[in-house]
C-alpha cells in the first residue's frame, strides 16, 4: 500500500509512457522516409525538365543540332567521351548529374549509373531517363519531342533506365 506522503509514478506507468512514445516515433519516422523518397522523385522530375529546356537552348545555339551520335547508353560523367554533344554541354551535364544523384545514381568509371542518355542523329532526337528513388523499376523520362513522363516496369538494374526509351521512325523518344 502506498504512503500518502509518497508521490510520483510507478514503474508500470513509466514503462507504458515509454512504449507509447516508441510506437509514435516509429510511425513518424517511417512516414518521413517515404516523404524523402517523394521529395527526391520531385527533384528528379524538376531537374530533367530543366535539362530539357537547356537541351533546346543548346539546339538553337548549335545550328539546330544536338550534336549527337546514334546510341543509347549511360550518361557520361565529367565530360567523358570527348564528344561535342548536348550531353557534354556543362550546363546539361550538371543538371543530369544532379537528377541522377537524387535517385540511385552514382559514378561508375566515367558513367552515371541508373541514368540513360540516348540520341539519334538521323532524326535529331534525344531522350534522358533517370531511375526514381522511390522505385528502382520506375524512371522519369524526357525527350526532344517535349514528353516528360513516368515509365514503369523497368528492370531493377543500373542500366534499367535505358528501357524507358524506344527508337522509332520519329527518333529516340520516351516510350
Amino acid at each position: 500500500m502506498r504512503n500518502k506522503s509518497q508521490t510520483g509514478f510507478t514503474l508500470i506507468e513509466l514503462l507504458l509512457v515509454v512504449a507509447i512514445i516508441g510506437m509514435l516515433s516509429t510511425i513518424i519516422l517511417s512516414s518521413l522516409g517515404s516523404s524523402r523518397s517523394k521529395s527526391a522523385d520531385a527533384l528528379i522530375q524538376q531537374e530533367l525538365r530543366q535539362a530539357q529546356s537547356q537541351a533546346e537552348l543548346y539546339y538553337s545555339s548549335h545550328s539546330n543540332s544536338y550534336g549527337i551520335t546514334n546510341s543509347i547508353n549511360w550518361c557520361f560523367a565529367s565530360g567523358a567521351g570527348g564528344l561535342s554533344t548536348v550531353f557534354m554541354d556543362s550546363t546539361v551535364e550538371n543538371i543530369v548529374q544532379k537528377a541522377a544523384f537524387a535517385g540511385f545514381g552514382t559514378i561508375s568509371g566515367s558513367r552515371l549509373t541508373y541514368t540513360a542518355c540516348g540520341s539519334d542523329s538521323g532524326t535529331q532526337s534525344y531522350a534522358i531517363a533517370v531511375t526514381l528513388k522511390s522505385s528502382n523499376t520506375s524512371a522519369w523520362c524526357v525527350d526532344s519531342s517535349g514528353k516528360s513522363k513516368l515509365e514503369t516496369g523497368l528492370p531493377a538494374t543500373s542500366v534499367g533506365a535505358e528501357s524507358a526509351m524506344a527508337l522509332s521512325a520519329s527518333g529516340l523518344l520516351c516510350k
